[in-house]
């Protein structure tokens, strides 16, 4: 447990000590917040365990299931969890709106994908029933099928966007309550003011996978013609490069003199490489850049989020404890396995490459290295899976 508690400190000391020498305190302070999550419970676990006070001075524990988009098309995600942290510190020093009781939201990475959102609220719930009331989400997507899932385990549901007007409907949508501002009406009114105002005729919507967008082109088409634009529809996979290129040549050969108005649904990557595509294929001027919803300040000239992401985990996985403790009960292990390097590189091989691959959590036999297999295996595992990895390696200075 102190060894949990040191492991979570070691992440958050080198941004501490950085302030204290003169670093960004904007910047460092974020990374601060998004950081203390771990460093925050391992430290409650110690107190809860150490300490002798009994039930009526000891807070009690209220948890929020709280899946938020940590990644995916609309990854807005650290910002609601830097937010909900700093919430939850106010209302947990101050004890004036909850006394006697501490907040604390679980996250989860819904990854703006109402699956994967639905699959978190069941599988979190089948694990333990205490959650008070679900919070988070913040694409329209998720927030649909998780408020019916609210309704049936009644529970509150709070969330932190989910600003479709349809949601304001109590009827269909009853344990739903959010602090997103409906986007949608007020955008088409501005569009149609501006259409107004600078007469224009057509207006191209451009989207990510077309199968994933397909509704809101639908949608935002009627609209669009309801407003007397003449609407034109293209789409592109966001992986597909070329496919982007197309697009904006293809924009650019049949609006030689005319307005271009383009409406973007898709991710802040899309979107981004439709920027860019747009300088590529010479039409970078005059380009009317219209979408629904908030992005990052400049967001345009920023790295992707998961890109941002990854460091932040490799930067939290180099500073902890956990992966030097792992490393070197590996190292050990594989020293002591057998006689020649040869001899252990060959036989592991045969024990731990077969077909059951990420399923098998340690083979037969009574060397240590099987044991402490068992014992890293399932963490890395989740890891990879957590973070969309190919594979995870633990390699030595001889590269063994």
């Amino acid at each position: 447990m102190l060894d949990a508690a040191d492991s979570a400190w070691a992440a958050v000391k080198p941004i501490v000590n950085s302030i204290a020498v003169g670093a960004t305190v904007t910047d460092t302070l974020k990374s601060i917040v998004e950081l203390s999550d771990d460093a925050m419970e391992a430290m409650q676990k110690v107190q809860t365990y150490f300490s002798s006070t009994t039930r009526t001075t000891t807070m009690l524990a209220l948890e929020l299931l709280a899946p938020m988009p940590m990644t995916g098309s609309w990854a807005a995600g650290t910002t609601f969890r830097l937010a909900a942290r700093l919430a939850e510190g106010i209302i947990n020093q101050d004890q004036l709106l909850l006394p006697g009781y501490r907040l604390r939201h679980v996250i989860f990475d819904d990854k703006c994908d109402e699956s994967v959102g639905s699959d978190i609220v069941v599988s979190a719930m089948a694990e333990k029933d205490t959650y008070v009331g679900i919070g988070g989400m913040g694409c329209d997507r998720v927030c649909r099928p998780i408020s019916s899932l609210a309704t049936s385990l009644r529970l509150p549901f709070m969330s932190y966007e989910c600003s479709s007007p349809d949601f304001s409907d109590t009827l269909g949508y009853p344990a739903l309550a959010r602090m997103g501002t409906v986007t949608k009406t007020p955008m088409l009114t501005t569009v149609e003011s501006l259409k107004g105002l600078h007469g224009w005729t057509k207006l191209f919507i451009v989207s990510g996978d077309p199968a994933f967008y397909q509704v809101q082109v639908e949608r935002y088409t009627q609209d669009f013609q309801a407003m007397g634009f003449g609407v034109e529809s293209l789409s592109a996979y966001e992986s597909r490069w070329n496919d982007i290129k197309g697009i904006m040549a293809s924009i650019k050969g049949r609006t030689k003199g005319l307005e271009r108005v383009l409406f973007v649904l898709g991710s802040e990557t899309f979107y981004r490489k439709l920027v860019c595509a747009s300088i590529t294929e010479g039409l970078q001027k005059g380009i009317v850049w219209i979408s629904e919803g908030t992005w990052r300040s400049q967001w345009w000239k920023k790295t992707d989020l998961l890109t941002s992401a990854h460091r932040q985990w490799l930067r939290e996985d180099v500073g902890g404890l956990q992966l030097k403790q792992a490393f070197a009960d590996f190292k050990a292990a594989w020293d002591s396995f057998r006689p020649t390097v040869q001899a252990t590189r060959q036989d592991l091989f045969d024990l731990y490459v077969t077909d059951l691959k990420d399923e098998l959590a340690y083979a037969d036999g009574t060397e240590r290295y099987h044991g402490v297999h068992a014992k890293y295996h399932p963490i890395y595992r989740q890891k990879l899976y957590d973070r969309a990895y190919y594979d995870i390696f633990f390699f030595d200075l001889d590269g063994d």
